[in-house]
This record gives C-alpha cells, structure tokens and sequence, in this order.
C-alpha cells in the first residue's frame, strides 16, 4: 500500500481450501487502494473542497455516477437540495 508514492505497508493473504482467483487479485488490489485513498483523503478534501461540487456536476454529466444511494449521500454532504427544475 501507498500514501504520497511512499509504500507504508504490505498485504498478505493465505490461501486455504482452495487455490486462488483472478477476482481474488483483483480485491486485494482494490483493498490496497481503497486504504491508500482513505489515508489520504484528508489532504484531498483540505485542498480541494471548493472542488467538491464540480467533481459531483462532472461525474453526473458523464454518467461515471449513476447510483442514486451514493448521488443522495453526496447531495447530502455538500448540502444540496434538489428541486423538480
């Protein structure tokens, strides 16, 4: 795992009763980031809170966000209240 293109820590997984899947890769790897991110998101979101609501407008426009869960939560976070126009 990395913060800043430092790595800070190794991921090990043991195998037991059956062999491994290329899905299996694909989660320890997505894991790996999604740590990374989480451990950087503070600088993230210090330096680029008045980017915040682009980055919602953006992805809403082309379609990289679509599941109205995660569009609500956001929505909520930046305090934004939808109206019919």
């Amino acid at each position: 795992m990395y913060v800043h293109g430092i790595e800070f820590a190794q991921v090990s997984v043991m195998e037991l009763d059956r062999k491994f899947t290329d899905i299996d890769f694909e989660l320890v790897q997505f894991l790996c980031e999604l740590v990374s991110v989480e451990l950087q998101k503070n600088d993230f979101y210090n330096c680029s809170q008045g980017m915040m609501h682009s980055f919602l407008l953006s992805e809403l426009l082309t379609g990289e966000l679509n599941d109205a869960n995660v569009i609500a939560m956001r929505l909520a976070h930046l305090d934004w209240t939808l109206t019919p126009t």
